[in-house]
């Protein structure tokens, strides 16, 4: 087991060729964006050299009319959300919602320079249209998929000394690491028996007591710490794959 001081400052080689099928990096902030179909569209003229394909995003809302509840009609609106930008070839998709802005980096995956820059790209087109509110979550997510022989899969991990293994459901297991005071880790280790993959993903949040602007120095810093942080434990979890 290792200590989580020591975890932070752990180094590990590149992968040449590494298992990643999604990366995201994603905002969270309040109060929620003002979000309008006229203010979609703006954004998605702004967007539209990199995403050709759109949809909007909707969430339901319910009311009752009590002069018919016995008939047993009610009354359903839908309330815009959002949109999903998607490129043509799908490897590039930006998620912008009333509550959140999320980028997602899909097969092939270049690097984490590629990732950041396209993001601050995206994210400084989007401020030509909208007012960031101040951010209260900062993600960096990576899910990582291995292909595995018949009864070689890692069904338990010890890579912590405060371990915390909060679910095993549907063949997948997850677990829960407080690095320092700001940053936290959800990792899930899953099956995929069909295509005989094994699934790792690992989610490092940011959160402040208190929200706090965007600047995107600070931004990249933060960022800069999570994918160290992430590395460590991908490195962890493919050491224990190799031993397999």
């Amino acid at each position: 087991m290792v200590k989580v001081v020591d975890f932070i400052l752990m180094k590990h080689e590149k992968l040449n060729n590494a298992p990643i099928a999604e990366a995201i990096i994603g905002i969270e902030f309040q109060p929620y964006l003002d979000i309008t179909e006229s203010l979609i569209l703006l954004i998605k003229e702004s967007l539209k050299s990199t995403f050709s394909k759109f949809e909007y995003v909707f969430s339901d809302i319910f009311t009752i009319d009590y002069s018919l509840v016995k008939s047993g009609i009610e009354d359903r609106k839908m309330k815009l959300r959002g949109a999903i930008f998607k490129s043509e070839d799908n490897n590039l998709i930006l998620q912008i919602l009333e509550d959140s802005i999320s980028f997602h980096q899909t097969k092939p995956y270049k690097d984490f320079e590629y990732l950041s820059s396209k993001f601050f790209y995206f994210i400084d087109l989007i401020k030509e249209d909208v007012d960031l509110k101040p951010i209260t979550r900062l993600g960096l997510r990576y899910i990582n998929q291995f292909l595995f022989k018949e009864g070689k899969i890692i069904q338990n991990l010890n890579i912590l000394e405060d371990d915390k293994n909060l679910d095993y459901s549907g063949g997948q297991n997850t677990y829960y690491y407080e690095i320092d005071e700001e940053i936290k880790v959800i990792l899930r280790l899953g099956i995929d028996n069909r295509a005989k993959k094994q699934l790792i993903d690992i989610d490092c949040i940011y959160e402040e007591q208190s929200s706090f602007d965007f600047d995107r120095d600070k931004v990249s810093n933060i960022l800069a710490h999570q994918r160290k942080i992430k590395n460590n434990i991908f490195f962890e979890v493919y050491s224990k794959h190799k031993e397999l």
